[in-house]
C-alpha cells in the first residue's frame, strides 16, 4: 500500500517548472541560486499575505461581476433616456406617438436639487462627525475602545531577546516586534508603550 502523495510546496513547483526549461540549463550556477532565492521569498511572502487578516482578496466572484454589468447597463439606459427627454424636440416625440412625458423644467431642476443635496450632505456629515460622533477629550475611548486589538506579550517571543534595546519595562519589550517589524495583522499598541518608546 503506497503512502499518499504529499502536496508540493511553492518552491518545489517552481523548481520543477524552471528546471524543465532550456533557459535554466544555460544559466550560471550563481544566477540560478539568486533566481531560486528570489522566487522562494516571493512565494513565502505571497503565502503570508494570503494568511493575513488584513489582506483583501483579489478574487472577484461572478455575482459581483454580473451585478456591476447590470448596474452599468441600467445607468446607461437611464442616462440615454434622460438625454433624449432633454434635447429631442417635442415634434419628434409627437411623430412617434409619445404625448405624455414630464415637463422639461424637471430636466434642469432634478440635477440642480441633486447637486445641492450632495453639497449639503458633505456639510452635514462633517458637522455630524465633529459635533456628535467625536467623543470628548476626557473620554477613555480616545485611548482604547472595545474594537481595539491590543498587542500583548503572549503573542510575541520571549523578552530576553529585546534586552539590547535598553527597555526597563517588560510590556514595552514585549511590544517591540510590533513596533520595529511588520506584522501579519493589525494590532493596537497601548499609548503608554508608544510614549515610552518615542520619548523614553
Amino acid at each position: 500500500m503506497s503512502s499518499p502523495a504529499r502536496p508540493s510546496s511553492p518552491f518545489q513547483r517552481l523548481t520543477r517548472t524552471l528546471s524543465s526549461s532550456l533557459l535554466l540549463s544555460r544559466m550560471p550556477q550563481s544566477a540560478r541560486r539568486r533566481l531560486f532565492a528570489r522566487k522562494y521569498e516571493q512565494a513565502a511572502s505571497d503565502a503570508l499575505a494570503r494568511e493575513s487578516d488584513v489582506t483583501v482578496s483579489n478574487k472577484v466572484t461572478p455575482h459581483f461581476e454580473y451585478k456591476g454589468f447590470a448596474t452599468f447597463t441600467i445607468a446607461t439606459i437611464f442616462f440615454a433616456v434622460w438625454l433624449a427627454w432633454t434635447f429631442v424636440p417635442e415634434a419628434a416625440f409627437h411623430r412617434v406617438g409619445i404625448y405624455y412625458y414630464p415637463s422639461r423644467w424637471w430636466a434642469l431642476t432634478i440635477p440642480a436639487y441633486l447637486l445641492m443635496a450632495m453639497l449639503y450632505t458633505y456639510i452635514a456629515l462633517a458637522l455630524y462627525n465633529i459635533e456628535v460622533a467625536t467623543v470628548p477629550l476626557n473620554d477613555l475611548r480616545n485611548i482604547v475602545d472595545e474594537s481595539g486589538i491590543m498587542a500583548n506579550a503572549g503573542e510575541t517571543e520571549s523578552t530576553e531577546t529585546f534586552e539590547g534595546y535598553g527597555y526597563n519595562d517588560v510590556g514595552v519589550a514585549a511590544a517591540d516586534p510590533f513596533v520595529r517589524v511588520s506584522t501579519s495583522g493589525v494590532r493596537d499598541l497601548p499609548i503608554s508603550t508608544v510614549n515610552q518608546i518615542l520619548y523614553g
